[in-house]
């Protein structure tokens, strides 16, 4: 058996699953770069685990479950080791008809957009030792058994990604709300809140009228001219707070849509403040 491992069951699965695959990795596991011929769908039971690709790390721990899309090339580092209850899952396009009655992997499909999705720490059916004792007993019951703990992991991941519009919209307006919140990149935006860029964009512009980025710079403005009236930070801070590389950058983008300097917006905002009433 492999140094890094100590435990790996599998064992096949009715459509739309394909296998199962019970493992349990010690420290140090680490899988190099490869890909599946399908979609695979894993629910972390212990440790930690750091799954890489397109150039990103995603840390995962116990009661965490990702879905990695087919053929997406990705690697597998862990240096505490973990232990995963592992779901083969035959690809929407090579279902027929009548092999997906339940629709499980079109809702997982519709739940998760963008192909690869992790879940927030989710409710658990069983443990890994209680499906380790049901693989070495497989009969009849057991596996109608195995399947049933199965599908309440899956509908419990599709619950967990599946969202509203207006929870999109909500968790949109949260995540540029924090602390240079409008500084995220369109992708990393896309990714934190488990998106594809196509549906973000479509989000904002019906909610705001505009684009991302467009949007993002509006929220900068209207929060460059509150530090402008309500502070007495200099220039330099607030160019800094707001996430620009420099005061002339910041002056650049504050001129080119208020027609005037962040200093002459300030000093005209306080002559209008405390010249006398004429009346």
């Amino acid at each position: 058996m492999n140094n890094y491992i100590d435990i790996a069951i599998t064992v096949d699965l009715p459509s739309p699953y394909q296998k199962i695959h019970l493992l349990q990795h010690r420290p140090g596991f680490h899988l190099p770069m490869h890909s599946h011929t399908f979609s695979h769908l894993n629910f972390i039971t212990s440790g930690n685990l750091t799954v890489m690709f397109g150039g990103k790390k995603y840390s995962l721990h116990e009661g965490h479950a990702f879905l990695l899309p087919s053929k997406l090339p990705h690697e597998l580092f862990s240096p505490t080791g973990y232990s995963q209850i592992g779901v083969d899952l035959t690809d929407l396009e090579d279902l027929s008809a009548h092999s997906d009655l339940r629709n499980i992997q079109k809702n997982i499909a519709a739940a998760c957009p963008s192909g690869f999705a992790i879940s927030k720490p989710m409710y658990a059916p069983c443990t890994f030792q209680d499906i380790y004792k049901l693989l070495h007993n497989l009969d009849s019951f057991n596996r109608f058994k195995l399947i049933n703990w199965i599908d309440s992991y899956a509908i419990s991941f599709i619950e967990s990604n599946r969202l509203s519009e207006n929870d999109h919209h909500q968790k949109f307006i949260k995540l540029i709300s924090s602390p240079s919140g409008y500084n995220l990149t369109l992708a990393e935006m896309c990714e934190k809140l488990n998106l594809s860029k196509t549906q973000l964009e479509r989000l904002v512009n019906k909610h705001f009228g505009c684009s991302t980025i467009e949007y993002c710079r509006r929220l900068k403005l209207t929060r460059a001219c509150a530090f402008l009236l309500d502070t007495n930070f200099p220039i330099a801070e607030i160019a800094d707070s707001l996430g620009f590389n420099s005061a002339a950058h910041f002056s650049y983008f504050f001129k080119k849509r208020m027609g005037v300097t962040p200093s002459a917006y300030r000093s005209s905002s306080l002559l209008l403040t405390f010249s006398p009433n004429e009346n």
